[in-house]
């Protein structure tokens, strides 16, 4: 009888440390994943049930469907449960997906989930590009204010940009884009304000448009 009642106790404490132990939040698996908000702060968590993937980006926008702007990158992205926290969210609600590239080029974007956010318990410089613009889906600033430059099919296609300042003056140019995903560090545009640029495939024009550089490219130069 003894026996028995040890095993019982065993048993009970067993299961205690196991609740204990799980997550108060539960992991979607993939291609879903979970968002929960926290002081302010937004945790998106998941399980994987792959193998081989080579690259995990974050992306994060207001609308469900577009404007996604990636703001970071997963460092061991072929663990099973894995966790990105997104410390400054924007006021309002947020969507999140991300884009999951596997070793032999494939890849796939995950269902957006959202998570909303009150005004009160934002943090950080407002935005500072002027209003009534909208970004283009192939290149845009992410929430860091480097410039990303987001092409699915890259490996199929002969991309080139050609990056020019306000007055449309050459900067530089990017050939022969592979990566479906690059971010260029806002360092290169040197000064804040507006930029062009043109996209093309196979020297056939595919998008002429521009974007924003925050003031904090000035202050860095600055020290």
């Amino acid at each position: 009888m003894c026996i028995d009642k040890l095993l019982a106790k065993i048993i009970l404490t067993i299961s205690i440390i196991t609740i204990s132990g799980v997550s108060a939040f539960s992991q979607a698996l993939l291609p879903h994943i979970t968002v929960h908000n926290k002081n302010g702060v937004n945790y998106i968590t998941w399980t994987s049930g792959y193998t081989g993937i080579k690259q995990i980006g974050v992306q994060r926008s207001q609308d469900s469907l577009f404007n996604y702007a990636t703001i970071g990158f997963i460092p061991n992205p072929d663990k099973k449960v894995n966790e990105f926290v997104d410390k400054k969210p924007p006021a309002g609600k947020s969507f999140y997906r991300l884009f999951v590239l596997f070793t032999n080029n494939s890849y796939f974007f995950t269902d957006a989930t959202s998570e909303s956010l009150q005004p009160a318990t934002v943090e950080g410089p407002a935005n500072n590009a002027p209003q009534s613009y909208g970004p283009s889906i192939y290149v845009y600033t992410n929430a860091d204010g480097n410039v990303n430059i987001s092409l699915a099919n890259a490996k199929t296609h002969h991309y080139e940009i050609r990056f020019f300042d306000s007055e449309n003056n050459f900067l530089f140019d990017l050939r022969n884009i592979e990566n479906p995903l690059l971010i260029l560090d806002k360092s290169n545009f040197l000064r804040s304000g507006w930029y062009h640029y043109e996209l093309f495939d196979n020297d056939k024009l595919v998008e002429k448009w521009k974007f924003y550089i925050g003031d904090s490219v000035d202050k860095k130069g600055a020290k």
